[in-house]
């Protein structure tokens, strides 16, 4: 083999080398790209799902709040069972309020201070958790009324539950 055919020899190795090189660059782009979307997509998914839930919760919170006392047959077990959970929040609350108060009178002044203060932002932090709708005129919740967001579950299901009723 002589100089000219090697440099030949080297110089078709070194285009076909740059060939393949592009080929495997634009393949791997390609597929950058779809694994960018999937999981640019998947991420729209979450976060429709999320506003599905709250949307889903909004409906149930609206539903109670305007019938609670004239349900539809469907429904009344779980309008009866929410205001039975209601009932049973409102008298753990007032124990609490019982106990805290019960606490505060065998404390000293000191201490007191302390656990007041501990109390109140534990009672606020509660109070943003349960914050109710702005009512109107007729003590029903405001239909424009935005309700509060809360933390999503990462374990809850992602669609929402159905019930064992068929409509």
């Amino acid at each position: 083999m002589n100089i000219d055919e090697l440099m030949q020899f080297v110089k078709d190795s070194v285009e076909t080398i740059l060939d393949k090189s592009t080929e495997l660059y634009k393949a791997a782009e390609e597929k950058t790209k779809k694994v960018a979307r999937t999981t640019k997509l998947q991420a729209e998914i979450a976060v429709e799902k999320s506003n599905l839930r709250r949307l889903y919760r909004q409906i149930g919170e609206k539903y109670y709040n305007l019938h609670r006392d004239d349900a539809e047959e469907a429904l009344a077990t779980l309008c009866s069972d929410v205001t039975a959970t209601l009932n049973r929040i409102d008298e753990m609350q007032e124990e609490v309020e019982r106990i805290k108060s019960e606490l505060c009178a065998d404390q000293d002044d000191e201490d007191d201070d302390d656990y007041d203060i501990v109390v109140e932002i534990i009672s606020e932090d509660d109070d943003k958790k349960d914050a109710e709708p702005p009512a109107d005129d007729e003590g029903k919740p405001d239909e424009g009324a935005v309700l509060e967001e809360t933390a999503v579950d990462p374990d809850a299901e992602d669609a929402p539950e159905e019930d064992d009723e068929e409509e």
